[in-house]
């Protein structure tokens, strides 16, 4: 697979966008705010777990990038959403703070994406749930 400048481009502009448009979501709801812990479907995450979710998850992928970068096919760790929701207390965080540590760890992602030379990004690895 060759992924094209233009590809690149579109890519590292949404995750910009995402980076930019998560506060105007959040919108300004005091963390106390009881649609934070509204649970429309008992089996998903909460509003205030899924900031949660979206602000350790950053480091995740930049972790999975840096790795497919370094290494051949590498395989990718595969972790429990789930379990570390309820060992990293994610029912009990503040969501504007996970707004914050989304937004850093989401600048950190772009640095590094950004430094990845263009044979590089057609590398891959695999992931023992998902494949290749």
């Amino acid at each position: 697979m060759v992924v094209s400048a233009l590809s690149r481009s579109y890519l590292l502009d949404t995750l910009e966008a995402a980076r930019d448009l998560l506060p105007m979501i959040a919108g300004q709801r005091p963390t106390e705010d009881p649609v934070w812990d509204s649970r429309p479907d008992p089996e998903r995450f909460t509003p205030r777990e899924v900031l949660a979710h979206l602000a350790d998850w950053e480091a995740v992928f930049l972790e999975r990038f840096t790795q497919t970068v370094r290494e051949e096919m590498p395989t990718l760790q595969n972790l429990d959403e789930g379990a570390i929701a309820i060992e990293r207390g994610y029912a009990s965080q503040d969501p504007l703070a996970n707004v914050a540590r989304f937004q850093a760890g989401r600048a950190e992602l772009l640095q590094f994406l950004r430094s990845v030379p263009e044979p590089q990004w057609d590398r891959g690895g695999g992931h023992r749930f998902y494949g290749p």
